[in-house]
């Protein structure tokens, strides 16, 4: 009876044995079906992706693109200051031409009646003719207006 109950437990573990070796391939088989069913999965999806080409450098080129507009902001800030710098310059370099033009000017015209005057002069009149020297036209600018020169030699009203 011994013998038949270590022959049992032979048996006995044999089964266990036998048991955890069918346990195994059915978990090596559940290991292989899932890991098949994941690999397909992760192909699919790969696939999905390429399918819609996302741009995954899309938000660098976003954030370069940002800076690039903030330094053209900036730099076009600069610019127009300067631009604006350049024009005040311009225009206060126009009034000095200006000014400096219509004092020559006045200068010219006064001396002009001085020497026309003594160039006229003679006895029968003493104080010779008259000249005027003067600018014509209705723009601020004497550089756009033309010079008339009038002259009444002695003796002419």
């Amino acid at each position: 009876e011994i013998e038949h109950e270590g022959k049992n437990d032979r048996d006995a573990m044999d089964e266990d044995e036998d048991e955890d070796e069918e346990h195994e391939e059915d978990v090596q088989m559940e290991y292989e079906k899932r890991k098949k069913r994941y690999k397909n999965e992760i192909d699919q999806l790969n696939a999905e992706i390429t399918e819609m080409q996302p741009n995954m450098k899309a938000l660098d080129q976003y954030k370069k693109l940002q800076i690039r507009h903030k330094d053209g902001s900036t730099e076009s800030k600069q610019l127009k200051k300067r631009v604006q710098l350049a024009w005040n310059k311009v225009e206060e370099l126009k009034h000095n031409r200006s000014r400096t033009l219509q004092e020559c000017f006045d200068v010219i015209s006064k001396n002009i009646k001085i020497i026309y005057a003594e160039l006229t002069k003679s006895r029968q009149y003493k104080t010779g003719g008259r000249a005027f020297l003067d600018l014509s036209g209705s723009e601020p600018d004497p550089f756009t207006n033309s010079a008339i020169f009038n002259v009444m030699p002695p003796g002419k009203p």
